[in-house]
């Protein structure tokens, strides 16, 4: 499976190779996680293809990203400004994505964590977007906790203006929905058959307005 799905994440569909954010808005810092268990690899690519639409619209000059795998555990591959290369950014994607998770299941209180750490360091507006099918195969007592505290650490941080659930299944949206909710956080939920809308995707992320 792992010779398999590297020409499928390199074969995406070509992308605008002038694709730039709107010009006034602010800078920004993206966040952006993507579900590597094995119940959403199938969904992996078009996601990643979906991830690159809304990279590309970033600014190296002024815009800064964070990428994340997340399954069992989420594990930070980039913490600095986008590639300027499309091809550099689609490699770098494939080599972080393409092995299979060592561990089975999916821990999204991990990535949610790791978000929220992300977002405090930040030093300019924020925005987080996990790719998951929403599903969560750890509902002990300790990760329900991690879960939490990370959705109260994203409430309260002031820069964080949007957070959106992407790749999630129709059977997974009212448990994040409701899970959100307790902290005034309304992520934005799209299934993956809403993920090829590229200009939809970018007005999500740069539109002003949020989680509040």
């Amino acid at each position: 499976m792992r010779q398999g799905l590297l020409p499928v994440l390199l074969l995406l569909t070509p992308l605008c190779s002038g694709c730039t954010s709107p010009a006034t808005r602010q800078p920004y810092h993206l966040i952006l996680g993507f579900d590597t268990s094995t119940s959403f690899r199938q969904n992996l690519p078009g996601s990643v293809n979906a991830g690159i639409s809304v990279i590309r619209s970033l600014e190296p000059a002024r815009d800064t990203l964070t990428l994340f795998r997340a399954d069992a555990e989420a594990d930070e591959f980039l913490d600095n400004a986008p590639p300027t290369s499309r091809e550099k950014l689609q490699l770098q994607l494939a080599k972080e994505l393409i092995d299979q998770p060592a561990q089975a299941g999916t821990r999204p209180s991990r990535f949610w964590r790791k978000a929220a750490e992300a977002a405090d360091r930040a030093s300019t507006a924020t925005a987080i977007v996990f790719f998951t099918d929403g599903e969560n195969d750890d509902r002990s007592p300790a990760s329900d906790q991690e879960f939490r505290t990370a959705l109260q650490r994203l409430a309260e941080n002031a820069k964080v203006t949007r957070v959106c659930v992407w790749g999630i299944s129709r059977a997974s949206r009212e448990d994040v929905r409701a899970s959100f909710e307790p902290f005034g956080l309304h992520p934005d939920l799209r299934g993956p058959d809403e993920l090829g809308d590229r200009a939809a995707l970018q007005s999500s992320m740069f539109t002003n307005g949020g989680l509040r």
